[in-house]
């Protein structure tokens, strides 16, 4: 019996222990604010956690109907990360298929590598539910997204600061649902 509530006990610890970060998140453009730069008519992050890093794909559809999508990575406790992928998607040059995690696949045609990507990712960890993340180009940080995962762990606020990566100014506060 005793050994039957250790093991309840370190599940129970196991599970509680789960990044709130993980999961897939959907814009919501009612709640979310552009002080700065321009709403996409849709994003999803997807976040999973693997060796001890969080993956992070955001799948976006732009103002202009062009599709975006980035992946990166950075270490769940803070670090240095890395750039996967950053392409601009959509109709144009070339056709392929675009993996998103968990094997799910979508038909896309590719216009190009994004030329005016970041370079470089890293994040800390502030909180058990709020997390800064730093994108950099030439050496130093142009975009800081701030996260914070509510209460609830239902929705996550995310306050964006700095310029994209085309060097457009941008300065939000975006709300995201999970699914």
């Amino acid at each position: 019996m005793r050994l039957a509530k250790l093991g309840f006990a370190l599940l129970a610890a196991t599970l509680a222990a789960a990044d709130p970060f993980v999961g897939t998140w959907k814009l919501n453009p009612e709640q979310s604010k552009y002080n700065a730069g321009s709403p996409p008519k849709g994003q999803t992050v997807i976040i999973s956690e693997t060796s001890g890093d969080l993956d992070v794909t955001i799948i976006e559809t732009a103002a202009d109907d062009t599709k975006i999508v980035m992946r990166y990575t950075t270490p769940v406790q803070g670090g240095q990360g890395k750039i996967i992928e950053s392409r601009t998607v959509g109709r144009g040059l070339g056709g392929g298929v675009f993996r998103v995690g968990g094997g799910v696949t979508s038909p896309v045609l590719i216009n190009k590598l994004d030329a005016e990507s970041f370079e470089m990712v890293s994040g800390e960890r502030i909180g058990q539910k709020e997390r800064a993340v730093n994108f950099s180009k030439s050496g130093r940080v142009v975009l800081t997204v701030r996260t914070r995962v509510s209460a609830d762990d239902k929705e996550i606020t995310a306050t964006m600061k700095g310029t994209d990566a085309a060097g457009r100014t941008l300065d939000a506060t975006v709300i995201y649902d999970k699914q």
